[in-house]
């Protein structure tokens, strides 16, 4: 494969990347983020060298790791863009600490996993690949367990891409985080801070209170699953806008 191929060939993928999670975005209304998703991506220090590394059937990112012992692209890229896990991490103290991901980012986050799997999956494409990738990788994940917690529900409870959308909208993040742990709010301005101690230590295997499906938490017991949490809290309209409720609406 020539250079020039392989530069074509790049800038179609990333091309198809952006279009699968601009589509993503916009269902889980989120279009702006979308629109500015990966823009890094096309610049020279992640085009070249992404383009460099290119193979078309293995990541550029790992044969770059493979050949040079590092991919400057990704080096450039987790830190450029706040949809990866990875921006979200600190070195401090020799232990890495995580932070909590805002809820717009959580669900730009689900859409560019969705929208990886169906770029190069293309048709063959269903929620089966993400939960094998999610299930494969999990384990490798430095993440705060309030976010590894929704992230991982949310999989887990998907039947279809639909329904991926759904728990992506921000505003349902933010109302099922707030109505599920007491670590995070919506609002929040200082990050809660953990290490990947707790992380591994503070989840229990649970059941939901309401359906009885299993799911990961960081309390043992009464707790509802993503899904519950969100009918639950929806229903109850606690997080009604303060004016509407004014009105009686």
């Amino acid at each position: 494969m020539t250079n020039l191929q392989k530069y074509w060939k790049h800038l179609k993928i990333v091309c198809r990347h952006k279009y699968y999670v601009f589509y993503a975005c916009c269902k889980a209304g989120i279009p702006f983020r979308g629109l500015v998703h990966d823009l890094s991506k096309f610049s020279p220090t992640e085009f070249a060298a992404s383009a460099k590394h290119f193979q078309g059937t293995k990541s550029h990112i790992q044969h770059a790791k493979d050949t040079d012992g590092y991919s400057l692209a990704w080096q450039h890229h987790k830190r450029k863009n706040r949809h990866h896990w990875e921006y979200w991490t600190n070195f401090e103290k020799g232990k890495i600490v995580t932070i909590p991901i805002p809820p717009v980012v959580m669900a730009e986050m689900l859409c560019d996993w969705v929208g990886a799997g169906m770029a190069y999956a293309g048709g063959e494409w269903d929620v089966r690949v993400i939960k094998k990738w999610f299930a494969e990788n999990k384990g490798y994940m430095y993440i705060h367990p309030d976010t590894f917690k929704y992230l991982e529900n949310v999989i887990n409870a998907a039947d279809c891409a639909e329904d991926i959308y759904e728990y992506a909208d921000p505003k349902t993040i933010a109302q099922v985080m707030s109505a599920t742990t007491t670590m995070w709010t919506a609002s929040s301005a200082v990050p809660y801070m953990v290490s990947k101690n707790m992380l591994a230590t503070g989840y229990y295997q649970n059941k939901c209170a309401k359906c009885d499906v299993s799911f990961v938490d960081i309390s043992p017991v009464g707790r509802l699953c993503t899904k519950c949490a969100t009918e639950k809290v929806l229903e109850s309209g606690r997080f009604n806008d303060p004016e509407e409720d004014a009105d009686g609406n």
